[in-house]
């Protein structure tokens, strides 16, 4: 599962050309994610803001 996670991600990074290295080694802004408006991306920031609240 974990695997297929990882998969998919790189794949919204590349879709979307974002910088997968970047990601990796500083995050990303969720506003950044919020503006492309993928399901995946969405369920992903909705989840760390409940983690972080």
């Amino acid at each position: 599962m974990l695997r297929n996670n990882a998969v998919q991600a790189l794949v919204l990074f590349f879709r979307h050309c974002l910088d997968w290295s970047d990601f990796l080694k500083n995050g990303i802004d969720a506003e950044i994610l919020l503006k492309i408006n993928d399901v995946m991306a969405n369920q992903v920031i909705e989840q760390a803001r409940r983690r972080y609240e």
